[in-house]
């Protein structure tokens, strides 16, 4: 796409949520996106836990922006080191390296500083870890915990990349996003991995739980 980054992140994150409360695309269907367009698929995981989405901008000639964002609807118990990622099928290529990579990561944040109340919104745009993959990108994240002075809600997070078809033969392609939560109660620093055609590999995997069901969406290619 010719656009500058913060134009493309912006319109993908708009047309997202405009698209999302809109009510359009519905898990299951195969999605249409016109040039110029963005559909998406949202899921809130069984446990009512974490609601999460995936979207896909159609810049035409062939490239996407791909985005997706998280939210936590509770306050998790466990704030140690989260995994979350964005991936997409072997019929599409993430372009560019980790400069082309726009994360960010947010919590409502009440401090108490001995005088009075402060709150705000804390904002992360380093992750804890990054690793670009074939399958997609995915990022560790250090959850910012309470403490006796300080409390933290709603933590969310937004991850997009540009990909491009792999190639001129592709029918459909689908993308989709993946959240682990810790549940250790000594905390680890997990290795990541986004296999081709695979799920986001950690280590210590035994330490978390993948939030389910995830998002998906499968588009034709336009």
């Amino acid at each position: 796409c010719a656009l500058a980054v913060e134009q493309r992140k912006l319109i993908a994150y708009e047309r997202m949520i405009a698209s999302r409360d809109a009510g359009e695309n519905s898990v299951g269907v195969m999605a249409v996106i016109p040039g110029g367009e963005t559909v998406y698929d949202e899921v809130l995981t069984t446990d009512g836990y974490l609601e999460y989405y995936v979207s896909a901008y159609n810049c035409g000639n062939g490239e996407y922006i791909l985005s997706a964002r998280y939210e936590w609807v509770i306050d998790p118990y466990n704030k140690k080191v989260d995994v979350f990622g964005l991936g997409h099928c072997d019929g599409l290529t993430q372009v560019g390296d980790s400069g082309g990579v726009y994360y960010v990561y947010k919590a409502d944040v009440t401090q108490q500083d001995g005088i009075g109340t402060i709150e705000y919104v804390a904002e992360i745009t380093t992750p804890t870890e990054l690793c670009i993959d074939d399958g997609g990108t995915v990022v560790s994240q250090d959850l910012i915990s309470n403490t006796s002075e300080t409390s933290a809600l709603n933590h969310r997070g937004f991850i997009q990349y540009r990909a491009a078809l792999s190639s001129t033969t592709e029918l459909n392609v689908s993308i989709f996003a993946e959240y682990l939560h810790q549940e250790a109660i000594i905390g680890v620093s997990p290795g990541l991995s986004f296999p081709e055609g695979g799920s986001i590999g950690i280590t210590f995997e035994n330490k978390y739980k993948r939030m389910s069901p995830n998002p998906y969406l499968q588009f034709e290619v336009q």
